[in-house]
């Protein structure tokens, strides 16, 4: 199997904004551009898989909300809380992961949008019990009434206008800005791929 590399560019502008280049042209994937804007009701996603482009709003199976979750995932995986999503902890255990002993502290994330209408999530943070940074983040979740878990490895922390951030997710390499300046009208126009990778800027 031969690894293809892509490239993906996103901007996110909480609690409820964000615009995503993922060019994966060397593949079947092709390019897709998707800008959702929560205020204002807008969910669009322009796709190119070789065989003609077209712009759609996505099949939402979350009641509506499902252009939020990339939101929430995005300040989990990156910060663990911000104003606008706070876990809330409910216990603490010890564990070894990859062979290193580890805090792994379980929390549930209210408002995280679900199937079943909730909204609610329960999230793990594994810490490293020296510098107390998350080296995975874990998903919980009940399917045909059995627990499942899933884990994201954050590794390669890069300090990022003084906050500790993972470069490295699942093996893919990321850098990162922090407030930085964008074009408004990215979030009310149609996705375009004329605009180029840099649009939002």
């Amino acid at each position: 199997m031969r690894r293809v590399s892509y490239i993906q560019e996103a901007l996110y502008v909480f609690p409820g904004k964000y615009w995503e280049w993922n060019d994966q042209r060397k593949s079947v994937f092709g390019l897709s551009i998707r800008m959702y804007n929560h205020d204002r009701d807008i969910n669009l996603w322009y796709t190119d898989h070789g065989k003609g482009a077209h712009v759609a709003r996505p099949v939402d199976l979350v009641h509506g909300k499902a252009g939020l979750i990339p939101l929430y995932d995005v300040q989990l995986r990156y910060f663990m809380e911000t104003k606008w999503v706070r876990p809330i902890p409910i216990s603490v255990q010890q564990e070894k992961l990859d062979g290193k002993s580890v805090d792994i502290v379980q929390t549930i994330v209210k408002g995280y949008p679900t199937k079943d209408g909730t909204d609610e999530q329960r999230v793990g943070f594994a810490l490293d019990r020296k510098t107390r940074l998350p080296t995975r983040i874990i998903y919980y979740r009940v399917i045909q009434g059995k627990e499942h878990s899933g884990g994201l490895p954050l590794t390669d922390y890069v300090d990022v206008d003084g906050i500790q951030m993972p470069s490295k997710i699942l093996d893919l390499r990321s850098s990162f800005q922090i407030n930085v300046d964008y074009d408004e009208q990215v979030f009310i126009r149609n996705p375009n791929v004329e605009g180029g990778i840099k649009q939002w800027s």
